[in-house]
């Protein structure tokens, strides 16, 4: 089996899947089957390969520079900056707003990252919503793109 299906049979499943150097992450980790586990073991090369080959979503750039962290040209949030994270959990995955994300999504909620289902806390002095702080993003929220 090549990477696409591999990919397909994941996010079909609700399941996310990225390439971080060398390590293969699939989330959540806690929900795989034996079968898939041992499916994904199989052809972990491949899926290596193919993940290396696509360009970084728009939604997830890379991290800054350790020198450009503090710039304020980075606009991107914490989750736990976003009234749609209750406990662990994101709401707007939930609720189906972000469909590239499974309904049980439990984000890093100290990743820096630009979210189309973000909502501001009533401290925030900036009021946009995801949606209009990053209008962009709206045609990346389909299935098979991973946060």
């Amino acid at each position: 089996m090549t990477a696409p299906p591999i990919l397909g049979i994941l996010t079909a499943g609700g399941f996310g899947c990225r390439a971080e150097g060398e390590r293969l992450i699939v989330h959540p980790a806690g929900d795989l089957t034996d079968a898939l586990r041992a499916m994904i073991r199989a052809a972990k090369p491949d899926l290596m390969a193919y993940l290396h080959s696509l360009p970084i979503p728009a939604n997830d750039p890379p991290p800054p520079a350790p020198w450009l962290a503090d710039l304020p040209s980075d606009d991107r949030i914490q989750c736990q900056a976003c009234r749609n994270l209750t406990g662990a959990r994101c709401q707007a995955a939930r609720r189906r707003e972000l469909p590239s994300m499974a309904p049980w999504h439990e984000p890093d909620p100290e990743r820096l990252h630009a979210c189309y289902g973000f909502l501001p806390l009533a401290s925030d002095p900036d009021q946009r919503p995801g949606k209009v702080r990053w209008p962009s993003l709206a045609p990346n929220y389909t299935r098979g793109v991973t946060p």
